[in-house]
């Protein structure tokens, strides 16, 4: 999906977009879940260096559990 803001889209192959937003939501995170939308994806607002880090980190442990 083409974006002209801060603003990163990803589409989701082998797990639910939710499942992912909801883990995060749990860990004090916020994404924004695009099932609305018909996607299996989800958006990340870009922020600052450590933001954009922490929620890398914890997408990556999210995997993990896969």
């Amino acid at each position: 999906i083409p974006s002209y803001t801060n603003f990163i889209t990803y589409m989701c192959e082998g797990f639910q977009s939710h499942k992912l937003c909801q883990w995060l939501l749990e860990r004090g995170l916020i994404i924004r879940n695009l099932e609305s939308y018909g996607l299996n994806a989800f958006r990340v607002t870009i922020g600052k260096k450590e933001q954009n880090d922490k929620v890398l980190l914890q997408i990556a442990n999210f995997f993990a559990t896969l």
